[in-house]
């Protein structure tokens, strides 16, 4: 199969024929119209052989958002662990704490 690129170079020039040459018309005509079903196809295959990357890359996006929502919460469950060890280091009692953050 010709690669799109060369198929519309070819298409210019049968086009530049066909201006110039009225009898090579229904010749050309032919070969204009089987070029653009070759580029038609060449066009569907490039989209059939792409969808599967570009599914991939929106799962990947998908899993990308999720972890980095996980990583945020892990974040704040870390300062919130690191906080309740400083407390308890200086010697606080969190069950009985009248702050109402330690219920945990």
């Amino acid at each position: 199969k010709m690669e799109i690129v060369d198929v519309a170079k070819e298409i210019d020039s049968m086009q530049s024929k066909v201006e110039g040459d009225p009898d090579q018309t229904g010749v050309l005509g032919a070969d204009l119209v089987h070029l653009r079903q070759c580029i038609a196809e060449d066009e569907a295959a490039l989209n059939d052989a792409i969808a599967p990357c570009n599914n991939e890359a929106a799962e990947l996006h998908e899993q990308e958002v999720d972890l980095v929502s996980s990583f945020r919460l892990l974040d704040g469950e870390s300062q919130i662990v690191s906080e309740k060890f400083a407390y308890r280091e200086k010697g606080g009692d969190l069950a009985n704490s009248k702050e109402g953050m330690w219920t945990n």
